[in-house]
């Protein structure tokens, strides 16, 4: 039997990843993948291993632009952004980089309903869940609080555009 699950994430992933690969080619920008923290149990044969995890992750990706310091997890929805899909210790996590780091952090959200990509700063969650207390967004909230990213050269996303604006609101 399949596992429904066994894909989740894996489109948007995929984008990224030929994003940051595309920036760290050109020189533009350092982002990198975080992998998560396991430990190899057994080795099965020169290309499969059995491990365990042994820590929780923090983020997908980190980076540096600008002199800039970012942090960010990518999420895929069906329709709406529900919050429960930020674990809470990526939460605490991204609210003490914000908070001691200085960092900028965000969340890169693919809606899958739609097919489209937007970029929402974790601040902007946090104030959204002060204001609205509410723990998700719908497809309208997403066009009105976050930046919406589009795929400018085959596969490739125009997340330097959105750093850009970004960081002319940070200084």
């Amino acid at each position: 039997m399949n596992n429904i699950f066994a894909n989740k994430g894996m489109y948007l992933e995929e984008v990224i990843n030929r994003t940051i690969n595309y920036l760290l080619l050109h020189k533009i920008a350092y982002i990198e993948k975080r992998n998560v923290p396991f430990k190899i149990i057994k080795k099965v044969n020169d290309n499969f291993f059995l491990g365990k995890l042994i820590g929780k992750s923090t983020v997908d990706y980190i980076g540096t632009y600008k002199n800039k310091r970012w942090e960010f997890e990518a999420k895929e929805v069906d329709d709406i952004f529900n919050f429960a899909n930020i674990k809470k210790h990526q939460f605490i996590y991204l609210d003490n980089m914000l908070t001691y780091e200085n960092c900028i952090c965000f969340i890169i959200v693919f809606v899958k309903q739609i097919n489209k990509f937007y970029l929402i700063l974790f601040k902007t969650i946090l104030d959204y869940k002060k204001s609205f207390k509410r723990n998700y967004m719908s497809i309208e909230e997403l066009n009105k609080f976050s930046y919406e990213l589009k795929i400018v050269y085959p596969g490739i996303l125009n997340l330097i555009e959105c750093m850009n604006k970004i960081s002319q609101f940070q200084e």
